[in-house]
């Protein structure tokens, strides 16, 4: 059923022409890059309701929460804030100084982000 779910869903998104025709599996993947599956359900969620409709899962009106939805933007832009510094402190000209200050730097964005959020202002997340 699965595999037929995946074709399913896949012939869905070419239908609607979507820039993906599947969605990320976290048990593929490490840990970390959970935020590349994230963004990629954050990027096929219309489609993703559709399929859910389709298969009338209980799951499809999640996707019609605003809340719901604007909670997968935020978890995805901070997976991808956190790939991002992964990546950053990776390299051959990498030294303990400069990760030491790549990690600074996003404790800072942190709190910043933390003080925005606590005001109820999220311009800071697209």
């Amino acid at each position: 059923k699965n595999a037929l779910n995946s074709r399913c869903f896949a012939a869905l998104c070419e239908r609607l022409d979507a820039d993906h025709l599947q969605l990320l599996y976290h048990s593929e993947i490490r840990w970390l890059s959970r935020g590349c599956v994230l963004n990629r359900l954050f990027e096929l969620r219309k489609e993703v309701h559709i399929f859910l409709e389709e298969q009338r899962s209980p799951l499809a009106e999640h996707y019609t929460d605003d809340q719901f939805c604007a909670e997968l933007a935020y978890l995805s832009y901070i997976f991808d804030q956190l790939n991002q510094l992964n990546v950053s402190m990776q390299g051959r000209i990498s030294t303990v100084f400069l990760v030491s200050d790549t990690i600074e730097g996003f404790k800072k964005k942190l709190i910043l982000w933390n003080r925005r959020v606590k005001e109820g202002r999220f311009d800071m997340f697209p």
